[in-house]
């Protein structure tokens, strides 16, 4: 591409994010939402928002996460179009899709087969109004990954199938797997252990490809963030910790540091979390490493990811003030994904009677200045 012509539409496409910025709800419209006390109360509310053409009554209250995600995919597809190169979105693409494919593996083991209301793969915008939604395949390390499940599964199955002395057709593994639990397997926590270790090292890939040091140091204190939470719960729960060094940390170095926490588990605590994991190498930010271990102990809970991703949405939060370019976009996806993380929270809580004390705890800062109530 012309470098003037790639150089235009950064400026175009970061004049049109400048403008769906001010768009972004603000603590003190969730604030208001918390207080509603009825359904036609939130209704009002959102309609007083950018929200206002999606829920025009209160049964669509009821659909509020299509509905939400609508809104979502929406927005990601508008600024994609236009943008010069599309590596920044596949990461906020990647994360919805990630979660779809682990509903439609379990599924599928489980014998219920796929829902189809469950999401869309990666959404590629045709570039026609109107016209239907283009899907494609993921990339390769998922591919992969879903092969290394269809296998593990074949090998679980046979074991569990197989008399002494008696070996079962690879060709015939029988299906579905009617209780993943059954005789110490759990196919379900298996198939979570193996997407997530892909997606992870799918994060870290697309580290190595940006060139905005900001962003990068965003994907790593989210993919460190996002691991550590899976090994400590584990240790928390007592699951063995063999899966997760067979099916987690398949396809990760042999000096990761996901190696070196689960070798040194028995060390993890306090400030020394990951200085052995680390070795003489770059520690994380000092900061960061201080909010993951002050919320972790003695278990990973909704505090835990409270905290990463209030850090995570503070640290992005300055490129607010870069006038162009790649950081601009990516911090406002940031934001748009916390805007509708809290829409999703509340109204689904209201729908479900669930009490305010409990939502506002689980509230993420917004992009924009929070103002206290």
């Amino acid at each position: 591409m012309d470098k003037s012509i790639y150089q235009n539409n950064w400026y175009y496409i970061s004049g049109r994010v400048n403008i769906l910025e001010g768009h972004l709800l603000n603590g003190v419209f969730f604030d208001k939402l918390l207080s509603c006390n009825s359904l036609h109360d939130i209704l009002v509310a959102l309609n007083t928002s950018p929200l206002k053409a999606y829920f025009t009554q209160v049964k669509h209250l009821y659909e509020f996460e299509k509905l939400l995600n609508d809104y979502y995919f929406h927005h990601i597809r508008e600024i994609q179009s236009y943008s010069p190169d599309t590596i920044i979105y596949d990461f906020f693409l990647i994360k919805s899709d990630i979660c779809n494919l682990k509903k439609n593996v379990k599924a599928v083991l489980s014998g219920k087969g796929i829902d189809k209301n469950t999401g869309r793969m990666v959404v590629k915008d045709n570039g026609e109004d109107g016209g239907e939604e283009q899907t494609t395949s993921l990339p390769e390390i998922f591919n992969a990954s879903l092969s290394f499940i269809k296998h593990t599964v074949l090998q679980l199955t046979q074991k569990r199938d197989t008399s002494p002395g008696i070996m079962q057709n690879e060709e015939s593994p029988k299906f579905p797997i009617e209780n993943g639990r059954q005789k110490g397997f759990n196919i379900p926590y298996i198939v979570d252990l193996i997407l997530d270790g892909a997606y992870l090292r799918y994060i870290e890939d697309i580290c190595k490809k940006i060139k905005s040091e900001i962003i990068r140091k965003y994907l790593t204190m989210y993919y460190v963030s996002k691991g550590f939470a899976i090994i400590q719960r584990a240790i928390a729960l007592k699951h063995d910790m063999n899966l997760l060094q067979q099916y987690f940390l398949a396809g990760f170095d042999n000096n990761h540091i996901f190696r070196k926490l689960i070798i040194n588990k028995e060390g993890i605590s306090g400030n020394t979390l990951f200085a052995g994991a680390y070795g003489n190498t770059t520690l994380p930010d000092p900061n960061f490493i201080q909010t993951l271990v002050s919320n972790v102990f003695p278990k990973i809970s909704f505090q835990y990811e409270v905290a990463a991703d209030n850090y995570l949405i503070e640290l992005i939060r300055p490129v607010k003030y870069i006038p162009f370019g790649q950081e601009r976009i990516f911090g406002y996806l940031c934001g748009l994904t916390t805007e509708v993380f809290n829409l999703k929270l509340i109204i689904g809580g209201k729908i479900n009677s669930i009490e305010n004390t409990f939502l506002k705890e689980r509230l993420r800062k917004t992009y924009t200045e929070h103002s206290a109530a």
